[in-house]
C-alpha cells in the first residue's frame, strides 16, 4: 500500500470512483426513501412500484448494454487521445438507446396490464402497477439521453459531472414525492409523476453543464453520425455481446419475479425492500468496479498491456476489502434498517432474513461485477462474458428458484437464496479467465 506505485493507482481509482460512490449512494438511498414513502401506502403499493419498475428495468439494461459497449470503445479511444472518434461512437449509442426508449414506451402505453399480469396474481397489485406505469413512461425517453453521455463523461475521465446532475435529480425526486405523496395525495401515480420531473431536471442540468465547462463530449453535428460501416461492424462484434449479455440477463432476473410471486405479495414487498438496501450496501463496491473498467480501458487504448494487467489484479484486491466491510456493516445494521418501514409483521420478517441473505451474497456479487463488468469487459472479452451470464442466470439460478417456488414451495428467503446460487457458479468460472490474461487487449 505505501509502494509509490500503488499509491498513483489508488489516487486514480478513488478519483474516479469516489463521484460514482456518491451519485450512486444518492441514488439508493432516495430509492429507499421512494420504497418508505410508499409504504405508508400499504403493501400493495410497495408491491406494486416494484413490479411496476421491472419494466424500466429492463429497459435499463437494454440501454445499458448498449452503452456499456459502446464504453470500450470510449474509453480506448479516449485513452488513444482520439477525441471525434469518442463522440462518433457516442453518437452511434444516443441512436441505439433511443430507439429502445420509443419500443418501451410503446409498450407501457398501450399494453401495460398485461405486462403487469406476468409478475403478479393480485389484482389490487396489478391496477397500482399499471396506473404508475401510465404516469411514468416518459423517463424512457430522457434516460436515453443522460445514460450514454454519463458514461462518455466517465470514459474521459469526467465522473464529477454526472455525479452532480444525478445528485440534483435525486433530491428534487424525494421532495417532489413528499409533495406529490403525502400534501397532494396522488399516492402511486404521484411517485411516478416525481420521478418523471426530477428526470427532466437532470437533463436540463446536464446540458447546461456541458455547454457551460465545454465538456469534451460536445461537438458539431456531424462527429455523432460519422460512423462508416467499418466502425459499425467492430462496433457491433464488440457490443452485440454485451447488449445481448444485458438483455438475456435482465429477461432472467425479471423471471425471478415468477419464483417470488408464488410466495404471495407480502413476498414480493419484501423482496422489493431488499433489493433497494442490496442497492445501497453495493454501491462502493460497483463504483470501483466502473472506475477500474475505465482505467483498464485507457490503459488498453493507450497500449499499455502490462500495466492494465497489473491494475486489474489491484482492482480485485481493493474491491475485495472494501466488499467484506460492507457487508459485515449490513448484518450489523439490518434490525435498525427494518425498523424504518412501515410494513406489517410478516412482510417485516421477510424482510430481515433476506436482508442477512443479501448480506451474505453481496461479497461474491460485486467481486463478479469487477470481473465481468470492470475487467473483461475492458478488453473486448464480450464473447465469454455473454456465454457465462446466460448459463449463470437461466441454467442454475433461475431454474433452481422456479423449483424451490413451484415445486417444493419454500419460503421466500429460500428461494432467494436459491436464486443467488448463480453468483457462486459465475466466480468459479469468471476468476479463472481474469486470472489467465485472455482479456487484456488492444481494440483500437
Amino acid at each position: 500500500m505505501f509502494k509509490e506505485e500503488n499509491k498513483i493507482f489508488l489516487k486514480a481509482l478513488f478519483f474516479l470512483a469516489l463521484p460514482i460512490i456518491a451519485q450512486d449512494t444518492i441514488s439508493a438511498m432516495v430509492n429507499a426513501l421512494d420504497v418508505i414513502m410508499i409504504g405508508s401506502l400499504g403493501d400493495e403499493a410497495i408491491a406494486a412500484t416494484g413490479i411496476a419498475n421491472q419494466t424500466f428495468f429492463l429497459y435499463f439494461l437494454f440501454s445499458f448494454g448498449v452503452v456499456s459497449g459502446a464504453s470500450v470503445f470510449m474509453g480506448q479511444f479516449w485513452g488513444k487521445g482520439d477525441v471525434k472518434s469518442v463522440r462518433k461512437t457516442l453518437g452511434v449509442a444516443l441512436g441505439l438507446s433511443t430507439f429502445f426508449a420509443c419500443v418501451f414506451t410503446l409498450l407501457v402505453i398501450t399494453i401495460p396490464d398485461r405486462i403487469m399480469s406476468i409478475f403478479s396474481y393480485d389484482p389490487a397489485v396489478i391496477k397500482l402497477a399499471v396506473e404508475y406505469l401510465r404516469a411514468v413512461w416518459p423517463c424512457y425517453l430522457v434516460i436515453a439521453i443522460t445514460m450514454p453521455l454519463n458514461f462518455a463523461l466517465r470514459c474521459m475521465g469526467k465522473p464529477v459531472f454526472p455525479m452532480i446532475t444525478m445528485v440534483c435529480s435525486l433530491l428534487f425526486n424525494a421532495l417532489f414525492n413528499y409533495l406529490f405523496i403525502y400534501v397532494f395525495g396522488w399516492g402511486v401515480r404521484g411517485a411516478a409523476y416525481a420521478t418523471v420531473l426530477a428526470r427532466f431536471l437532470e437533463l436540463a442540468a446536464q446540458m447546461i453543464l456541458i455547454k457551460k465547462f465545454r465538456l469534451p463530449v460536445l461537438g458539431k453535428w456531424s462527429e455523432y453520425v460519422s460512423a462508416d460501416f467499418a466502425f459499425i461492424k467492430s462496433y457491433v462484434k464488440v457490443a452485440a455481446p454485451i447488449f445481448f449479455n444485458e438483455v438475456t440477463w435482465a429477461l432472467g432476473t425479471s423471471a425471478y419475479n415468477l419464483a417470488y410471486k408464488e410466495c404471495g405479495t407480502a413476498a414480493q414487498s419484501a423482496v422489493q425492500i431488499a433489493m433497494n438496501i442490496q442497492q445501497i450496501f453495493q454501491v462502493a463496491g460497483f463504483a470501483f468496479g466502473s472506475a477500474c473498467a475505465v482505467m483498464l480501458s485507457n490503459a488498453l487504448g493507450a497500449g499499455e498491456i502490462k500495466k492494465a494487467i497489473s491494475y486489474s489484479r489491484k482492482c480485485l484486491a481493493t474491491i475485495s476489502a472494501a466488499n467484506v466491510c460492507t457487508s459485515a456493516l449490513l448484518l450489523l445494521c439490518s434490525n435498525f434498517i427494518v425498523s424504518l418501514f412501515n410494513i406489517s409483521p410478516q412482510v417485516r420478517e421477510y424482510t430481515h432474513l433476506l436482508l442477512v441473505i443479501v448480506a451474505a451474497v453481496i461479497v461474491v456479487k460485486v467481486f463478479n461485477y469487477t470481473l465481468v463488468v470492470g475487467i473483461l469487459r475492458s478488453g473486448g472479452d464480450t464473447m465469454f462474458c455473454l456465454i457465462l451470464d446466460m448459463c449463470s442466470v437461466w441454467c442454475v439460478g433461475l431454474p433452481l428458484a422456479l423449483i424451490g417456488a413451484l415445486l417444493l414451495r419454500l419460503p421466500i428467503h429460500f428461494v432467494m437464496l436459491l436464486a443467488a446460487s448463480e453468483e457462486f457458479f459465475k466466480l468459479s468460472f469468471a476468476a479463472v479467465r481474469v486470472f489467465r490474461n485472455k482479456w487484456a487487449k488492444r481494440l483500437v
